[in-house]
């Protein structure tokens, strides 16, 4: 959908939001250019703390921008205010040109405690 509407578009961030309400354990998602800027942020709130940032000087930034294949981070600290995990997937192009990509975070324990029941 992004590869195709653009990165920014409104039928992405729909896209994106349907997304992350099929997927509770997110906590966000951004949507990430070539260069490393985000274009899009999911919700909205986040949207203000990090829309437009420049996060190519990250190390996760710059290992999705570089590999271009789907990838789960080791856990480090989040701007939003937690040590979480960012799984990403890159976005090309109707003609196969690398837009960028899109990243989600999470709570490690979120997404595991669906799965692992306390002893």
């Amino acid at each position: 959908m992004l590869g195709e509407a653009g990165l920014t578009s409104a039928a992405g961030k729909e896209a994106v939001r349907q997304a992350m309400l099929n997927h509770p354990y997110t906590e966000s998602t951004l949507v990430v250019t070539k260069d490393g800027i985000v274009a899009m942020a999911v919700p909205d709130s986040y949207a203000g703390t990090v829309g437009g940032s420049d996060i190519s000087s990250h190390p996760e930034t710059g290992r999705a921008v570089r590999e271009r294949v789907p990838l789960v981070s080791e856990v480090f600290p989040l701007a939003e205010g937690f040590a979480g995990v960012a799984q990403s997937y890159p976005v090309f192009g109707k003609d196969g040109e690398y837009l960028g990509f899109v990243s989600i975070a999470y709570r490690p324990d979120a997404l595991i405690g669906r799965a692992v029941a306390p002893p």
